[in-house]
């Protein structure tokens, strides 16, 4: 029989103590425990798809619950309903309404749960027997251990702990920039449907003026050919750009309606709110860029640079995870336990080792992952100064073009503006005062694509930043100069 052990490790209950009350003490802990180790229960929420639809669809452009959505992102209408909706409205509203974006929201929340639920935690082992003597009555037949696993001490563990920490804050912070890059790509498809739908309603509103001339020019020509001052061909040309001007008119009416169903659609609206929304038919206008601003935005903003720095911190925490088990890991594990009416307690030391040939392999691994992530963060930066060079090349072309067509359009204007007059005078006939009406509109017609040419390249400058151009700092204003 084993020696019993010293007395400040064992201590013995007086004999006159109930056996009931021991019995009861066990009970209450057992108890305990599980009371402890309960989780709540969640209530089911099942997904009524259905009654979502026809409550969304039920609303109208001055609904209250748009509003709420609005003042929930942080946008307060200072009048409501509002008159029109332009982009920020529209963004506000996409953000609120698109699924992808509570996809990514979720899968933050797991992240995040898992980085929680990771956290080390001592182990609590409960150890429950029968006994049985034979020849003789026991004290009692029962005896019940617990024991408390505590977390692993020294530089090792210690370390460890540390680096798996940062391990998985840095999982969290890549989930947050998935979350930040659909946000980006909701906005960003929102910002093209947009660009793209003004862009058919003006080219609508041309096509209708552009019919609205040729008709008036067929007319000028019948009645010319009426008086026997017109020839037949330049009527049947006539004619023919009349009809050419219908059909490409009816084309740009489909073409504009089309493109207010998919901005709508990114916008997260319903076919019919989208008809019925009132939508801004300005363009947002382009601000002054300084370039400083331009190039920190491309080196600290850009998502995927980001998600690449949060990589190699999630490198650069595993290869210290990895030098830390090159050293001895100790934790303590005091335990009590109940057994024949004695109370004993215990005192467990666990040693683990380093791992085989100094957890050289693991760490040259972990080594050459940080390098990588590194070099892709290297690259990155490079690749988004070489992107930023060209977006503000396209930039300045953009805005050339609309200054060219902006001159175009002036002297266009003040051509028409010779012809009226010399109408009035006697001078020129109703053909001549359409021909002008016709160069005026060719030139607004050139001026609407170089609007667009320049909204396309400031819509690529913003990818390659990834951020708004608004929020950019402005350039700072110029020094007047001293004499």
């Amino acid at each position: 029989m084993l020696p019993n052990p010293p007395p400040i490790l064992r201590t013995r209950p007086s004999p006159d103590r109930p056996r009931r009350a021991r019995a009861g003490r066990i009970v209450a802990l057992v108890a305990l425990l599980l009371a402890a180790c309960a989780a709540p229960q969640q209530p089911a929420e099942p997904l009524d798809l259905a009654a979502q639809q026809a409550q969304w669809q039920a609303l109208e452009p001055d609904s209250p619950a748009l509003r709420d959505l609005l003042e929930a992102q942080g946008l307060s209408p200072a009048r409501w309903p509002l008159p029109q909706w332009d982009l920020a409205a529209l963004t506000v509203l996409a953000l609120t309404r698109q699924p992808a974006l509570a996809e990514a929201r979720a899968r933050q929340a797991a992240a995040e749960a898992v980085r929680t639920v990771a956290r080390p935690r001592p182990s609590l082992a409960l150890d429950l027997a029968s006994h049985s003597e034979t020849g003789g009555a026991s004290d009692s037949p029962w005896s019940l251990g617990i024991a408390v696993e505590s977390l692993p001490l020294g530089r090792s563990g210690a370390a460890r702990r540390a680096a798996e920490t940062e391990a998985r804050r840095a999982q969290v912070d890549e989930a947050g920039l998935a979350l930040a890059q659909t946000a980006w790509e909701i906005r960003r498809t929102l910002r093209e449907r947009h660009r793209d739908w003004w862009a058919r309603r003006a080219e609508a509103a041309l096509q209708a003026e552009r019919l609205t001339l040729a008709s008036a020019r067929e007319q000028a020509l019948r009645r010319q050919q009426a008086q026997g001052a017109a020839d037949g061909p330049a009527l049947r040309l006539a004619q023919r750009e009349a009809a050419a001007a219908r059909a490409a008119s009816a084309a740009a009416r489909s073409a504009e309606a089309q493109a207010r169903l998919a901005l709508g659609a990114a916008a997260g609206l319903t076919p019919e709110l989208a008809v019925r929304l009132p939508l801004d038919e300005q363009l947002p206008t382009p601000p002054a860029l300084e370039r400083g601003a331009l190039q920190s935005a491309a080196l600290l903003n850009r998502l995927d640079l980001r998600a690449a720095l949060a990589r190699h911190a999630a490198a650069e925490a595993r290869q210290r995870v990895e030098l830390a088990r090159r050293w001895p890991e100790f934790s303590f594990a005091p335990g009590l336990s109940w057994d024949q009416g004695d109370r004993l307690w215990t005192l467990g030391l666990k040693v683990t080792g380093p791992p085989a040939a100094g957890n050289l392999p693991a760490l040259a691994r972990a080594r050459a992952e940080r390098e990588e992530a590194a070099a892709t963060c290297l690259r990155l930066q490079a690749e988004a100064l070489v992107e930023l060079a060209q977006a503000r090349l396209a930039v300045e072309a953009g805005d050339a073009a609309r200054t060219a067509a902006e001159t175009e359009l002036a002297q266009a204007e003040r051509s028409l503006a010779r012809v009226r007059t010399g109408l009035a005078a006697g001078q020129f006939d109703r053909l001549s005062l359409l021909d002008a009406q016709v160069l005026q509109l060719d030139a607004r017609g050139r001026l609407l694509a170089a609007r667009q040419q320049q909204a396309q390249a400031r819509a690529a400058l913003e990818d390659v930043l990834q951020l708004p151009l608004e929020r950019l700092p402005a350039p700072a204003p110029a020094l007047p100069s001293t004499p």
